[in-house]
This record gives structure tokens, C-alpha cells and sequence, in this order.
């Protein structure tokens, strides 16, 4: 049963758009910008992942 990025990130895919924005202007740091971006594509594949990740960006 395949499943779209979409349908795995569902409603929270805005939410963690917002949470990049974020981070893109108040850091202004275009290599941990474009990190978060390719965090997004593991979010919507592997969440485990994506939050160990953001674990480690947040310490």
C-alpha cells in the first residue's frame, strides 16, 4: 500500500513549513536552511528520523 508524502505528512505539513520559516529568519543560516529542507523530505518518509534530527538541531 503506497503512500504519498502528502497523506503522511497530512495537517502538519503547514505547521512545519511555519517551523522552517522560522528558522530560515531568525538563524539566517542558509547551510542549517537548507538541512531543514532536506529534513522535511525524511519527515514526510520517516518521522523516527526526522525527529532525531530535530533533536539534535535543538541542542
Amino acid at each position: 500500500m503506497p503512500t504519498t508524502p502528502q497523506q503522511q505528512c497530512g495537517g502538519f505539513g503547514w505547521i512545519f513549513m511555519i517551523y522552517i520559516f522560522c528558522l530560515f529568519v531568525c538563524l539566517s543560516i542558509f547551510p542549517l536552511f537548507a538541512l531543514v529542507i532536506i529534513c522535511l523530505f525524511f519527515f514526510c518518509s520517516f518521522p523516527v528520523f526526522f525527529f532525531l534530527i530535530w533533536a539534535t538541531l535543538a541542542l
